[in-house]
């Protein structure tokens, strides 16, 4: 489809583990794909219109698969993105349903049918890690799973690259994605030390900017510190330090002395802080993103964090 855009790269990092890297990169990488939904491929467009061609049409359990697809396109949520013209292709070809002709359909089986056609869309976002511990191709593949359990497609393309530092100096040359988020490892002195840097340096190669993740407490600045000093400014990139996970019943006592201590190193801080909600260390194991959680007060503010965060760095780029 439509590849007439500068594709954008975003790196998360910061040497110490445990401060929310891939729960970060994910949720960011779900906002974006609220603003650039999956796309209707070529391939699946003249797949269906193969299957209407064929005499006597296209078989029920295609069709109703088919219209389904098509309301994935056109409904409130507007999971997918199919420009006018595809759009009028894909109704011209699909046509109406006749409520004769879907009596005794089976449901497993429209269901398998829109499953195989939602696995041929294209997202135009992407999430990358590059930590051996894999945390994030665990968690997207949950996702992926309970996403087509529920006929809805996968909003992003997901990748494991630890092995591949070649490949992430390249990411900018993606033309196909809009946004391309990676997750990157933390790591101590002498543990793999040297090559996790390079991992990170290599990822750096492509960035437009580096989100630096730290937790409001003492033991978390150090790391910080260094990441910045000894890896991102050597790259010469922009960089935004965001406070994750930040207890508001804690006070805002370690918040504001993170962010005078940040202040001081003349460190550019994101406004919007990431506040610490169970349902985000929940969501990994339940397969879900924000931008799935039920709504309800609570989540409409988790959800918020990310999607103001989301705005205030795109926006900078």
């Amino acid at each position: 489809m439509n590849q007439d855009h500068d594709t954008r790269v975003y790196v998360v990092c910061c040497q110490k583990g445990g401060v929310g890297k891939t729960t970060t990169t994910n949720n960011l990488a779900a906002i974006d794909a609220k603003v650039f939904p999956p796309q209707i491929s070529q391939r699946l467009l003249d797949r269906i219109q193969a299957l209407s061609a064929q005499p006597g049409g296209m078989d029920v359990v295609s069709h109703v698969a088919a219209t389904r697809l098509l309301a994935l396109c056109t409904g409130k949520d507007k999971l997918l993105d199919c420009p006018p013209a595809v759009l009028n292709d894909l109704r011209t070809t699909i046509g109406p349903l006749s409520r004769p002709s879907i009596a005794g359909v089976e449901e497993d089986a429209v269901h398998a049918a829109l499953v195989a056609m939602l696995q041929e869309v294209e997202p135009q976002v992407l999430a990358i890690s590059t930590d051996p511990q894999k945390s994030l191709l665990e968690w997207l593949t949950r996702v992926e799973k309970t996403r087509l359990r529920e006929g809805r497609p996968m909003p992003m393309d997901y990748a494991q690259e630890d092995k591949n530092p070649h490949v992430l100096g390249k990411l900018k040359q993606m033309r196909r994605y809009r946004r391309i988020w990676v997750d990157s490892p933390g790591w101590l002195p002498g543990e793999d030390e040297e090559n996790k840097k390079a991992i990170l340096g290599k990822s750096l190669e492509s960035a437009d900017m580096a989100i630096v993740v730290i937790e409001p407490e003492d033991l978390a600045f150090t790391p910080t510190k260094q990441t910045i000093n000894d890896v991102i400014k050597p790259a010469g990139i922009p960089f935004l330090v965001v406070i994750n996970n930040w207890d508001p019943r804690d006070g805002e006592g370690d918040l504001n002395d993170t962010l005078t201590r940040c202040h001081k190193q003349g460190w550019p801080v994101a406004k919007t802080t990431v506040r610490r909600y169970k349902m985000h260390t929940s969501a990994p194991a339940a397969g879900l993103l924000c931008t799935s959680y039920k709504p309800n007060r609570k989540t409409s503010e988790a959800v918020q964090d990310y999607t103001e965060l989301n705005l205030e760095i795109t926006a900078g780029r």
